[in-house]
């Protein structure tokens, strides 16, 4: 309660100041489940993010290691093919069939 001074002496005033009080603080609690909700929603998304990312990591790790495997495969094969043809062609020519050399230690 308030008093306002007048001619005829003071005049009592009711003021309200819990109602304008009531309605800072539900704005207040208003904002700050609002912020909550934002910062849980921001932390999904960051977590969803890194999952992601590590499911994506894996798939190129596993993609990496499948074309090692095949560039060996394909390495080895045209070792093979290309050992088959030299030789093919060694044993139609004068010099006869490729062998492998002897394996032999000199003495020194």
């Amino acid at each position: 309660m308030m008093t306002y001074n007048t001619a005829q002496g003071p005049l009592p005033i009711l003021v309200d100041v819990q109602s304008a009080s009531k309605a800072n603080n539900a704005k207040r609690h208003r904002n700050a489940v609002a912020s909550q909700s934002f910062r849980q929603r921001r932390k999904d998304r960051e977590k969803e993010a890194a999952d992601k990312l590590a499911e994506l990591e894996a798939q190129v790790r596993e993609i990496s290691k499948d074309k090692e495997r095949e560039k060996e495969k394909i390495s080895a094969t045209i070792e093979d093919e290309g050992r088959s043809a030299i030789t093919e062609w060694y044993s139609h020519t004068k010099l006869g069939p490729v062998t492998e050399p002897k394996k032999t230690c000199l003495a020194l």
